[in-house]
């Protein structure tokens, strides 16, 4: 009698059996409901190998990593087609739990937020599922990618890790676009737009954000946020964020945002907190009528960022909806509740050979109850380089817009394309809907990338399109 015996490894399985063109007859002595085997009759040392397979298939699956299943006894019996009798045992058929997680690869995350982001995996039984949710949990952290698979390992006597192998992706981007407007009376008007993003700044997988944007020398806007994804020991971060906005001369906004923040899951990254915002008029704006006015609202936020490249992006989409409900207060009359639905998507595919399709839409929709109007402050304001790019910046405003964009890529290089593009929007005003169209060309120079455009409106001529000017770079 021989003496073999399988022990449950990841990824590591030996097993022989001399026997050649033999019936065995295989036994177990368990009775474990989840392993319903019985006896069973299996044809050579192949079709055995085979069933042992299965075996260690289904403790890998259900986590019994440490399961031992031994050959006690071969038996030849009586009968006349020589049929040899196998009983085998089967020891430790428990579960796993994963005992600690190894991340190789992250180096400039400090050791509590790692703890944090990888929560959700710790003490769970070391099975081929909780290898599926950990490839699941680092799709929703977009500043990680896999290195190679995931896997188990043994240390200590009896302690198992979850071994990941890991890439660090964070990128710090900067977005600067120029404008160049022509005026038929009057100087020429230059305008800009620059965007800083920060990612990691303090080693815990923060980020903060810079806005400026200048229309005219009226209008300026003025942003700073930050987000940090973990708050102390909880699986939970926040957002604060200050918003200045000077527009044509009429009305300053100011607005403090403060929220809770579910920074990565699988239904992407979710926020909810509230918003302050106050506004005061010039002697411009009270001259048409505008008048001073606070809104307090509850605000929940839905972001999905599942592009290669948020600020270059070649493949994936981007999904962003949020929606706002405050009280609506003017000094002298009546509290009115105020709404707001904001949304914003692109989808990236690839056509045959080097092309590319890219298509976005902006929409959003903002209502007061009751017979008061929406005030100019509150209204949204559209067009120029990032919505509309055969149009002054901002030169419409309503109460309900919704934008879309189609751009049509021929890509010589991961960075350098030539693209046309078109730009539609509907609104809730008389008059022709806005189209524009026209044609760009992105070229990588030593500062970044360079974008520059030329657009124009349903109503130019050629000689008064709008030429935008953009730089993408990271640092």
């Amino acid at each position: 009698m021989r003496h073999f015996s399988l022990f449950i490894l990841p990824y590591l399985f030996v097993a022989h059996l001399g026997a050649k063109e033999t019936s065995l007859s295989v036994q177990f002595d368990t009775d474990r409901e989840d392993m319903l085997v019985g006896e069973r009759r299996l044809m050579g040392e192949l079709d055995l190998e085979k069933f042992l397979d299965s075996l260690q298939v289904h403790y890998l699956k259900n986590g019994l990593l440490k399961t031992e299943v031994n050959c006690i006894s071969l038996e030849w019996q009586s009968d006349t087609n020589r049929t040899v009798k196998s009983i085998w045992e089967v020891t430790n058929p428990t579960p796993v739990s994963i005992d600690s997680i190894v991340t190789p690869g992250i180096n400039n995350i400090i050791p509590g937020t790692v703890s944090s982001l990888f929560k959700p995996l710790s003490s769970e039984v070391a099975s081929e599922q909780s290898i599926l949710r950990a490839h699941s949990l680092i799709e929703g952290y977009k500043f990680l990618t896999y290195s190679g698979r995931a896997y188990y390992a043994t240390y200590g006597r009896d302690k198992v890790a979850l071994v990941m192998p890991l890439l660090e992706n964070f990128r710090n981007t900067f977005t600067g676009i120029a404008g160049y407007l022509p005026r038929s009376s009057g100087k020429p008007q230059v305008t800009g737009d620059i965007q800083l993003h920060l990612e990691n700044p303090f080693g815990t997988a923060s980020s903060a954000d810079l806005w400026w944007q200048r229309k005219d020398r009226k209008s300026q806007v003025f942003s700073l946020g930050y987000e940090e994804p973990f708050i102390w020991k909880f699986n939970i971060g926040g957002r604060v964020q200050f918003y200045q906005n000077l527009q044509d001369g009429l009305f300053v906004m100011r607005k403090f945002h403060i929220s809770a923040v579910k920074s990565y899951s699988t239904t992407g990254k979710w926020s909810i907190g509230g918003e302050n915002s106050t506004v005061n008029v010039t002697e411009d704006g009270d001259s048409l009528g505008l008048r001073d006015h606070t809104v307090r609202s509850l605000v929940i936020e839905n972001e999905w960022e599942r592009r290669d490249i948020s600020w270059n992006p070649t493949k994936g989409f981007y999904f962003l909806w949020r929606s706002e409900v405050g009280n609506f207060s003017v000094t002298g009359s009546q509290k009115t509740i105020l709404y707001r639905l904001r949304s914003r998507f692109e989808i990236i595919k690839h056509l045959p050979g080097r092309w590319l399709l890219a298509m976005g839409g902006i929409g959003g929709y903002v209502h007061l109850t009751g017979k008061e109007p929406v005030p100019l402050s509150e209204q949204f304001r559209y067009g120029g380089a990032s919505t509309l790019r055969g149009y002054h910046e901002q030169i419409f405003r309503s109460n309900l817009m919704m934008i879309g964009q189609l751009e049509l890529r021929y890509h010589l290089n991961r960075f350098n394309r030539f693209y046309l593009f078109i730009d539609g929007a509907f609104y809730n005003k008389n008059g022709k809907l806005p189209v524009s169209g026209g044609m760009g060309i992105q070229q990588k120079i030593p500062l970044g990338i360079l974008r520059l455009e030329y657009a124009l409106s349903r109503e130019d001529k050629l000689s008064r399109g709008k030429i935008h000017i953009r730089i993408l770079g990271q640092f």
